[in-house]
Formats: structure tokens, sequence, C-alpha cells
């Protein structure tokens, strides 16, 4: 009833969010070395409209112009790229982010399965965070992943 998915492409993403599962609970984090730190959770129940949920950009990111910025210039001038690492010319993010992504991602897993209600979509900046940001509520489910309710009498 529930896929957990982490995919680079947005394509791919719509593909899932369409193929019949009750819940799909998808993780993104940053595009590379400015923003590795920010994650991204969305929780997308069966029938939800998924036109605009990844929208692929009309005009890719320059990247290399985004990092000759001063404001990039600067924090790189300070932090030396703390927190990314390169790998075949691509940065990549060190352990803790996909950690903490991976746990705030269970945590929704858990609170489906726990037939409460969920964020359409939860952002959370690992820097700061004190500045998550969650929109729509889906309503809880009506039945728990494997589980009945039972009223005690």
């Amino acid at each position: 009833p529930v896929i957990l998915t982490s995919l680079d492409e947005p394509t791919a993403r719509v593909a899932i969010a369409k193929a019949g599962h009750s819940f799909m609970i998808d993780a993104g984090v940053g595009h590379g070395a400015f923003d590795f730190e920010i994650g991204q959770i969305r929780v997308v129940p069966k029938g939800a409209d998924t036109d605009g949920l990844w929208a692929h950009a009309a005009k890719p990111k320059n990247i290399d112009a985004m990092l000759e910025t001063p404001a990039y210039r600067e924090h790189a001038r300070k932090f030396d790229g703390c927190g990314t690492f390169i790998l075949a010319e691509a940065s990549a993010a060190v352990p803790f982010v996909g950690a903490a992504i991976g746990a705030l991602t269970i945590a929704q897993l858990l609170r489906v399965a726990s037939m409460c209600s969920t964020p359409r979509i939860m952002q959370v900046e690992l820097n700061a965070p004190d500045t998550v940001s969650a929109g729509t509520l889906n309503p809880p489910t009506a039945q728990g992943l494997g589980g009945i309710e039972l009223r005690w009498a």
C-alpha cells in the first residue's frame, strides 16, 4: 500500500505516484554544494493531483554562476565546502543528511501506519531546523498498514 522513493528524476516520481499505491512517500535532498542540507518529503495519497508536484525546471540552474556570487564565495571562504565532497564531478552530501532525511521519511511512514494525518509536503533545512515548513495536511487514513482498529469495551 505504501511505496518509499528517493529519486532525482521528476518524470519517474510522477509515474510512481500514479501507479496506484495507497501512498507514495518521497524524499529528496538539495542539488549540490550550495543546498545539500535541504530536504523535502512528500506524502502523496492515491488519486492526488500530481501535476506540478515535481515540476521540470524550464531553464536549468547555472550552478557555476550561482557559486560565483558574493554570498557563495564568502560561504566557501568561511566553510571551505564543509559537509560535502566531490565524487565523479558531482557534489555528494555527507552521511548525516541522508540519515536525517531518512529518519524523517520513516516518521511519515509511521504516521501513515498509525492512521494519523501527514503533511503533503515538508521541507527542512538541517542547518536551521526551526525553519521547517509543512504544507496542506493529508487526512488520516481509514485503515492502518496490516492492522485493524480494536475497541475494548
